[in-house]
């Protein structure tokens, strides 16, 4: 009999008292029972502190900290891991009770990150359209979708190596919002990515999520890993260097154009939505033939 893969599972919440008692039952409800499960209180102000606490199984390891935001939180997870492997879990979202033994059941030798599919769920738990994801299956497609601005993976649903997130410098502090695509364009030349097509979690969708609250800082710093993915800077900025990488990308008025053809793309619906979104991604290909050439130079205003 094989020896059972252990998971190190990492959730980070701030101030989701809310949600967070059914999202770690899910977790500790899961017919896979080899984990362990690291809780990162991010500073929280309401009750969140005291409801993880609650529980009582000897599998949760609870980290309670000052607020330094989710990156910040992520990494410290994952410096705690006991595992190889670190599963992904959101303090709002409701894990399906067989996605940890569906993911394992996918690992092979060359596996490096394994998402999965989602459903959907409004503030009250019901699901909005009952519509499973589609999230692309074949790294293939995912290095495809990473090229045109598009995330991959579910961040929440994602199965990693601990060593590829220690190799490659783990989360970008930052990157407040959008660090899971700015790390995906870190690890995917050199990392399998893949998707299961069954759904594993249900994902919350609600006024406080932060794709809802913040979705011109989501785009611009989406933007920004991008081009850090161009200009092939395959490790987390010092705060100096990410200040100048962003003034250079403005000075060049990228971030700008970046936020008027993406609005300008996705203003319309049939037949020159599509022509639109073509034009949007001809222009993404074009940055990374110019700036893959330009690079030396680029680099150079960056790295000081």
């Amino acid at each position: 009999m094989n020896e059972p893969i252990y998971i190190s599972v990492v959730l980070s919440t701030y101030n989701e008292e809310k949600y967070i008692a059914k999202s770690i039952q899910s977790i500790l409800d899961q017919t896979y029972p080899y984990f362990e499960f690291i809780i990162v209180n991010d500073g929280s102000t309401d009750s969140t502190l005291q409801i993880v606490k609650s529980f009582t199984d000897p599998r949760i390891v609870v980290i309670d900290k000052p607020n330094s935001g989710l990156p910040d939180s992520l990494n410290r997870g994952i410096e705690s891991a006991k595992y190889d492997w670190i599963a992904r879990m959101d303090g709002d979202d409701i894990a399906t009770p067989d996605r940890f033994e569906r993911q394992v059941s996918y690992i092979k030798d060359d596996s490096g990150v394994i998402g999965g599919q989602f459903i959907s769920i409004n503030e009250m738990g019901n699901p909005i359209s009952g519509k499973v994801s589609n999230k692309p299956l074949t790294y293939a497609k995912c290095r495809y979708a990473l090229l045109f601005g598009m995330s991959p993976l579910a961040h929440p649903t994602v199965l990693v190596k601990k060593e590829l997130l220690i190799k490659y410098g783990g989360y970008d502090v930052n990157f407040r919002a959008a660090q899971d695509v700015e790390l995906w364009s870190r690890l995917v030349p050199f990392v399998k990515i893949i998707n299961i097509p069954e759904p594993i979690l249900f994902y919350r969708q609600h006024t406080n999520n932060i794709t809802n609250k913040r979705k011109d800082l989501q785009r611009k710093l989406a933007f920004l890993g991008f081009m850090k993915y161009v200009l092939k800077l395959r490790r987390p900025l010092t705060s100096e260097e990410f200040n100048r990488f962003e003034q250079v990308l403005s000075k060049k008025s990228l971030i700008q154009r970046n936020d008027k053809y993406y609005l300008w793309s996705h203003e319309t619906n049939g037949h020159m939505r599509v022509v639109k979104l073509l034009m949007y991604y001809m222009w993404r290909l074009l940055l990374i033939l110019k700036y893959r050439l330009t690079r030396p130079l680029v680099i150079r205003e960056i790295l000081i």
